[in-house]
């Protein structure tokens, strides 16, 4: 619900702004695990307290049969009816939680007869077509642009060659960029939140990915220049393509003839919409924390400031009636624990009779005689505090939590749950939050 909350915000600012509202498809992601998580609910008896409790860990609810590991729009629907099933696979499994999920709301567009879902859909196509369908039922007003097809405009392809003539600069700027960001926000992984550009020989890194429609498999791209009239694109493995530079734009939008597809990794999806797509982005907390990165960049290479984003998102929480124990709920209570060993004088509720004692014990913590031997300091303090424990007439009741049941709480309280899965009152809870988020 925190990813699908921005299209709510999308379709209601481009209401109030009387502007084109467009959702970027990012279809050149990997298709790996087609499943979405489910919490799977079991009640058991406890051996230790004798007392039923809630048993949960995260089940899997599968969309389409397994398949290969290739980008979205590359992905096919592996087994077709097994796809239009999912609705059922979704009730059964999130039954014990909710009653009537959305799956089936949202699934209802393909289900019905001319609607232009066959099986020779890509799954991403398909998923992301239901998706929009259902969002107009419900009043949404947004355009879809999947990746695949922004990165097929002449707009996409000057953008690429502006950075390609000058792939020597770009890698300096983007490198020293990416440098001071991990300085300032003391990331020591190389990998985070983008791998530096590398030069091999004459081979130089961009920010690309590149593929043949043959073997679909995504591989980092590398130009290298020849005389500056040519260029050519490869993977270093088996797509390798020559570009004339004065015809840089015409050849480039006819590599999907050849089977070879370009399209932007993360930063330069960003970049390419907030440059040339947009007047505004609207980005999740992890994409906006990356996209100051993408400021820099732009200012340093493109000697432009780009157009600003705003940053929005929202925790919902599957509806249940379960008690369950959080991770805070385990450090208070280890915390609670050790207060009652080390500070017992925190919980007298007299504190008259045991006057002496607490005047002795900051003797020894703050007073002369905390200057004394460490070790006759340290056994002195253990014994006030026992005598101390002593008179403590009502202990705090400190719930012994098991590594099972902060399991519970983990799945029980995960805000990463498919809307899917959710009761149809998300849909009112969204909009609701949108307006108060674009107010």
């Amino acid at each position: 619900p925190g990813v699908w909350f921005k299209n709510f915000a999308l379709s209601n600012l481009g209401l109030r702004c009387n502007c084109t509202a467009i959702n970027l498809v990012v279809d050149n992601d990997v298709c790996g695990n087609t499943s979405i998580r489910f919490p799977r609910v079991e009640k058991s008896t406890s051996a230790d307290r004798g007392q039923a409790k809630v048993v949960a860990n995260f089940g899997a609810i599968p969309i389409d049969a397994p398949g290969p590991n290739v980008p979205f729009e590359n992905r096919s629907i592996e087994d077709w009816e097994f796809f239009l099933k999912f609705p059922d696979r979704v009730e059964k499994a999130i039954g014990p939680i909710v009653e009537s999920p959305m799956a089936r709301k949202i699934w209802a567009p393909l289900l019905e007869s001319g609607n232009g879902f066959t099986r020779e859909k890509k799954l991403g196509q398909a998923l992301a077509m239901a998706r929009h369908r259902f969002e107009n039922e419900i009043g949404l007003k947004t355009i879809e642009l999947p990746v695949s097809q922004m990165a097929s405009t002449e707009c996409f392809a000057k953008f690429v060659k502006a950075i390609v003539e000058r792939i020597e600069h770009f890698q300096v700027h983007y490198n020293q960029s990416l440098r001071e960001y991990r300085q300032v926000n003391k990331i020591r992984s190389h990998s985070h939140p983008v791998p530096a550009l590398v030069q091999n020989e004459e081979w130089m890194e961009c920010p690309f990915w590149i593929w043949n429609v043959d073997s679909p498999v995504r591989k980092r791209m590398f130009i290298k220049k020849k005389a500056g009239v040519k260029i050519r694109l490869s993977d270093r493995a088996g797509v390798n393509v020559e570009i004339e530079m004065k015809n840089f734009v015409e050849q480039f939008l006819a590599l999907p003839k050849q089977g070879i597809m370009v399209r932007p990794k993360a930063l330069m999806t960003t970049m390419f919409a907030r440059l040339v797509l947009s007047d505004l982005f609207i980005h999740g907390i992890g994409g906006a924390k990356y996209d100051q990165l993408t400021d820099v960049i732009c200012q340093r290479f493109f000697k432009t400031k780009p157009p600003g984003f705003i940053t929005l998102s929202a925790t919902m929480k599957l509806p249940h009636q379960f008690e369950f124990y959080t991770k805070a709920d385990f450090t208070k209570a280890k915390q609670l624990s050790r207060e009652l060993v080390f500070h017992p004088e925190k919980f007298l509720t007299e504190q008259l009779p045991a006057q002496n004692l607490i005047q002795e014990k900051a003797e020894w913590t703050h007073g002369q005689r905390s200057l004394e031997k460490s070790h006759e300091r340290h056994v002195a303090i253990g014994e006030l505090n026992q005598s101390l424990l002593a008179l403590i007439k009502k202990r705090p009741e400190m719930p012994q939590i098991s590594n099972e049941e902060i399991r519970t709480g983990e799945v029980l309280d995960s805000r990463e749950q498919s809307f899917a899965l959710f009761p149809y009152d998300l849909v009112s809870e969204l909009n609701h939050l949108s307006e108060i988020g674009v107010l």
